[in-house]
């Protein structure tokens, strides 16, 4: 889990960096954004001259489109354009990293949505359409029962079955696979693991009453 105010954050999402996506750099702001976010193709980059993020087209102007070549600003998964356009730093490097960390972002009280369980409905959604990150601070009205503090991946394991086949990803290969649940558990209350696997989804509902704490425990 990232501790959103001891990392840096970019984009319009306000995610860490991730090398495995499209970036480019605000000329105004100089704020990185991924072209996903911002609808900038990744072969399209190349023929823009000065960017302007959204923020930044409400005072600036819309981006500036390359005129000769050798004055394009990309950033891809082989290099990252900066202020000299002859100049790439390679994305991931040390100097990249450097380049990264000596930038000053907004803390998580500055970027965060706060609402309560009772404000967080479909139309505070639909206004804010998660662009920026949402923590609900009190579960009231939320509508939720939620678990114990203490349940764990062994009590998934007890209620929805040993053999219930579920999604992994091996981090180091970055490659999904299948696996029973019980083999899972056992991997994840080992103490020694010799690799790292993370489960990203597992939604389950209608599972046996828990005569134990008096609650069903249903879609965690």
């Amino acid at each position: 889990m990232f501790s959103m105010a001891s990392v840096p954050v970019y984009c319009l999402c306000r995610l860490p960096y991730d090398v495995t996506r499209f970036m480019i750099e605000c000329d105004i702001c100089q704020d990185w954004f991924h072209g996903s976010c911002v609808a900038v193709e990744e072969d399209k980059a190349t023929e823009i001259d000065l960017y302007h993020c959204p923020n930044c087209q409400l005072t600036h102007g819309p981006s500036v489109m390359r005129k000769r070549r050798g004055s394009s600003k990309q950033a891809d998964g082989a290099a990252v354009g900066v202020r000299d356009p002859n100049h790439l730093v390679k994305t991931g490097s040390p100097q990249f990293v450097r380049e990264l960390r000596s930038r000053t972002f907004p803390s998580a009280d500055e970027v965060l949505l706060k609402p309560s369980g009772a404000q967080l409905t479909v139309e505070f959604l639909e206004e804010h359409s998660f662009s920026v990150p949402v923590m609900v601070l009190r579960r009231d009205g939320l509508g939720m029962t939620l678990p114990p503090a203490s349940f764990c991946v062994s009590d998934v394991e007890h209620y929805i079955g040993s053999d219930k086949e579920i999604d992994v990803i091996d981090v180091s290969r970055q490659c999904d696979l299948k696996m029973r649940l019980s083999d899972f558990t056992e991997y994840y209350n080992s103490p020694n693991r010799d690799r790292v696997l993370n489960v990203i989804s597992l939604e389950f509902s209608e599972t046996s009453y828990d005569n134990s704490c008096g609650k069903a425990i249903n879609k965690v």
